[in-house]
């Protein structure tokens, strides 16, 4: 209970979790997802990155079915709440159009930004199909179709996407969709549209879960309204 009540803690009022917890998180306003009007490869950045809102590595899924198990072993609203709260976030942190998918880490104003040095700010293949695996959990949990809407335009902009291999780009730049890419010479490291010279620790090109995806989609679309738990 003492890990379930400092993740309740660790929640952003507007419903977003941060890779690192220091303390009780702020009031901060909600807002749309936007794109930066600066420069963002060589402005914008923030050392204390991990104190801001994110969905790298998987966030939204595992913390949501965290939550979800919660509720439904202690039957404490609290979590139920938490739950909802973040499924409210992922919608507002949807792009704009054309490229309505995620980002993996964002700033108060909700636009992209950078990470570590080889994580810039950026539409991303990976973090976007686990953001609608997760609205999709979250739809059956609460039975509220508002957290399927945003997938119908996240699955069509991913499907046009595509690699001409069928993978998808960890990482689309912002505005063009151009895949974008990083190299590496010692520890300096370079954007680049090549992927030719890829360094090797890091997951560049993500298997694409578009079909699954898309089936589960179809099939809660048409079934009738769930019962929320």
């Amino acid at each position: 209970m003492i890990a379930l009540d400092a993740l309740l803690a660790a929640q952003y009022p507007v419903g977003a979790f941060t890779q690192v917890w220091t303390g009780p998180a702020p009031q901060i306003p909600a807002k749309k997802a936007n794109f930066p009007e600066y420069d963002w490869r060589t402005e914008g950045r923030i050392k204390n990155y991990w104190d801001y809102y994110a969905l790298n590595d998987g966030l939204a899924g595992y913390v949501s079915t965290a939550l979800m198990e919660a509720y439904q072993i202690y039957e404490d609203d609290r979590y139920r709440q938490a739950v909802l709260k973040l499924g409210d976030f992922l919608i507002l942190a949807q792009l704009p159009a054309p490229q309505t998918a995620w980002a993996q880490q964002y700033n108060f104003e909700m636009q992209p930004i950078w990470a570590r040095k080889f994580e810039p700010p950026a539409v991303t293949g990976g973090e976007t199909q686990d953001v609608i695996q997760t609205l999709m959990n979250i739809y059956q949990f609460s039975g509220d179709r508002k957290y399927l809407k945003p997938i119908p335009s996240a699955l069509a902009y991913l499907k046009k996407s595509q690699l001409p291999d069928g993978q998808l780009a960890r990482y689309y730049e912002l505005k063009t969709n151009r895949p974008l890419y990083m190299t590496r010479r010692g520890k300096k490291y370079s954007l680049t549209y090549d992927d030719s010279d890829l360094p090797r620790h890091y997951g560049w090109k993500i298997e694409s879960h578009l079909t699954s995806l898309q089936r589960e989609f179809n099939t809660l679309k048409s079934a009738r309204k769930r019962k929320p738990y």
